[in-house]
């Protein structure tokens, strides 16, 4: 089964729960990872910093497109998150990963706002995610299939703004069968029901929605413990309560990993979403929204200083397009982490 060149302490990396789920309807998932140690806790600290251009983006009651221009602000993250697999037998193991994270954002109101306009402070939020998973190797420890069940659950704290809070529960399959030594098939189906604290009196606003994703994916490692390459292909549907927040979208991801010297790893991923929102928010901005499209570029460097511990330096950029100002935006954020093996 190819996994990861990266050292084992690394893989820390994708546990943080970081981020709040924003008027994109994106909503973070969890995949249990490709292997983890067994028997050892694996996990990582990262602080972040980032600036977002328009954090009204966040829906609220506010207007989203202000005679003033979008609400731009700097923000900055706090999360950690630790991973732990049982020892099982060779067919069967369970492991669990846990993340929590706060978010501040710091910036003063821009003139022309309207009245009534949250600051970009009251944004600020916490989030907390634990997941369970089984593994399952039907061909035993050497086999070529996994099949990995699980369940995530996840939290995001009200702040000061209306639209924020959320309470989610993910169900996702998992399987990943080994076609050669250098070629891995990958595939997924996720549920998840996802609750918003946000009560908005229009009922096409109800933002709670049941979230369904089915995914293909390949990954070809040009050795063991070298360059990987991986390409993704999803369809994407959010059955919203109101109409404003539904949609059917195509996303497709790619991306490459591997060393870059002694005792340095890199990895490159890029994905775009393609989303058919239909016409929402008629009543907030001519035309109302019609399409949706997201762009997602990161880039990470990890050193090794030792077997159970690596420092992670990331870079992200979040663009998202649409066919009004007001639900169009973009992000970049720099992260650095310790991640730790013990």
């Amino acid at each position: 089964m190819i996994r990861s060149s990266f050292p084992a302490a690394a893989l820390g990396c994708a546990l943080c729960c970081a981020g709040m789920a924003s008027a994109n309807e994106t909503v973070p998932t969890v995949a249990p990872p490709d292997a983890l140690p067994m028997g050892q806790l694996v996990g990582q600290a990262s602080l972040s910093y980032g600036f977002n251009d328009n954090v009204l983006f966040v829906a609220d009651q506010s207007l989203f497109f202000p005679p003033g221009g979008e609400q731009a602000a700097s923000f900055a993250t706090l999360s950690i998150g630790a991973a732990y697999e049982w020892p099982g037998s060779g067919t069967l193991s369970f492991g669990v990963i846990g993340g929590l994270s706060a978010t501040r954002y710091f910036g003063e109101q821009p003139a022309g706002m309207p009245p009534g306009t949250d600051d970009p402070s009251a944004y600020s939020n916490a989030a907390v995610s634990a997941t369970v998973f089984a593994r399952i190797r039907p061909g035993g420890a050497g086999g070529r299939l996994e099949i990995l069940p699980s369940y995530t659950f996840r939290h995001e704290s009200d702040a000061d703004v209306e639209a924020l809070g959320l309470t989610s529960h993910q169900l996702r399959l998992d399987a990943r069968y080994q076609a050669s030594p250098q070629l891995r098939v990958d595939g997924h189906l996720l549920y998840q029901n996802n609750d918003f604290s946000v009560v908005f009196p229009q009922p096409t606003r109800d933002r709670d929605a049941d979230y369904t994703e089915a995914g293909l994916g390949l990954v070809y490692q040009t050795a063991p413990g070298g360059v990987a390459f991986r390409a993704g292909i999803a369809l994407e549907h959010n059955d919203a309560n109101g109409s404003d927040w539904s949609y059917d979208g195509l996303r497709l991801s790619a991306g490459i990993s591997g060393p870059l010297a002694a005792n340095l790893f890199g990895a490159l991923d890029a994905s775009i979403s393609d989303r058919d929102t239909g016409m929402g928010f008629t009543d907030l901005v001519a035309g109302g929204r019609t399409d949706q499209t997201i762009t997602t570029l990161t880039g990470r460097l990890i050193y090794r200083l030792s077997d159970t511990g690596s420092i992670t330096a990331t870079v992200t950029y979040h663009d998202v397009s649409a066919n009004n100002p007001a639900f169009s935006g973009d992000s970049l954020t720099g992260a650095i982490g310790y991640a730790f093996q013990f």
